[in-house]
């Protein structure tokens, strides 16, 4: 006997009137979770989180996918809300799956703000699949993922330890800063050398310092010639840590992977192209720093991105062996 069709439940949805931004239904009406099925004013399907007041906590940094947009949304009652827009008709049945195990891993939360964290956490572990590509890392994003992984090994390892630096390595689990601990943060930015001397900040998170003593902007700048002395692939990044990460914590290996590949990478695919990188440049974010936080930003306005000019910010240049000192000891010995 034949299979019917698959049902989908934005089927019953028609689209918003012109004064709603969504046509939605509860996911499950029996829940006590308001997660709904979501049709927008231009047909596209969704889902729609909703987090209860906007408490102003810091938000987790969200994935970004070709087919899907993901954003905050903070509507004119104060709650904050997570969306989930597909863009690509034909992967809405992926999209179903998606959906489904989304909501059934958020829904184990114990309060409001538990159910956000857990969806995003669900999100980023689905970040690959969603992609919609199946040729790994950009090369933006193998710089983006080399940077921290250089900060990692050369500057916090050596001042940390290799067990606490790896748990403060909370980038590719969807944490607001890439690194934090205790009551500091770093945010690190790669730059490369032959282009405009700015970095790129993908939401007004990133370099807020609220509630921290210190956040620092560590940038990894880069030069593109294979010939260059030194230059190596994400593969032999990668490598060199795990060799360090298994001789002085193994037991921290699993955490290290997990990261990985919340990061978007696996062995398996082709990173053949080589990376040089330069001496890391540090800038302590304070008060006056060229920077736009979330107290900079109007009700209703979300998923901020801007660009920070190095020249700029160059008076708010430290020294990076001052905060952290433990790398003049040990580097040498990583070799």
């Amino acid at each position: 006997m034949m299979a019917g069709p698959q049902e989908y439940p934005w089927d019953s949805l028609s689209k918003p009137t012109e004064r709603a931004v969504y046509s939605s239904r509860m996911v499950d009406p029996t829940s006590d979770w308001f997660i709904y099925w979501t049709v927008d004013a231009a047909g596209r399907e969704g889902l729609l989180v909703n987090g209860g007041a906007d408490r102003g906590d810091p938000r987790q940094r969200l994935p970004r996918f070709r087919e899907l947009l993901v954003s905050y949304f903070g509507p004119d009652t104060g709650e904050l809300v997570l969306t989930y827009v597909l863009l690509n008709h034909d992967l809405r049945r992926v999209f179903l799956e998606f959906c489904k195990g989304l909501t059934a891993y958020a829904s184990a939360a114990a309060n409001e703000a538990e159910l956000l964290e857990r969806a995003v956490r669900y999100t980023w572990s689905w970040r690959r699949f969603l992609r919609g590509k199946q040729d790994g890392l950009t090369p933006e994003e193998q710089r983006g993922l080399i940077g921290e992984l250089v900060f990692l090994q050369e500057w916090l390892a050596p001042t940390l330890g290799w067990h606490d630096a790896i748990l403060a390595w909370g980038g590719p689990k969807g944490t607001p800063k890439d690194f934090a601990w205790a009551s500091t943060a770093v945010e690190v930015k790669t730059h490369v050398a032959t282009a405009q001397p700015v970095v790129r900040v993908s939401s007004e998170r990133q370099l807020d310092p609220e509630g921290l003593d210190n956040l620092y902007l560590a940038v990894v700048p880069f030069q593109t010639e294979p010939t260059t002395t030194g230059s190596r692939s994400l593969h032999e990044v990668v490598e060199a840590v795990r060799t360090s990460v298994e001789r002085r914590a193994p037991e921290m290996v699993d955490d290290l992977d997990s990261r990985l590949d919340g990061a978007g990478y696996t062995v398996a695919d082709d990173y053949s192209e080589s990376w040089a990188t330069g001496p890391l440049s540090l800038y302590l974010v304070r008060d006056g720093f060229p920077a736009i936080t979330g107290k900079d930003i109007p009700l209703g306005v979300c998923e901020v991105r801007y660009a920070v000019s190095l020249t700029e910010a160059r008076r708010y240049c430290i020294d990076p062996d001052v905060v952290f000192p433990g790398r003049r000891d040990t580097l040498d010995r990583e070799d």
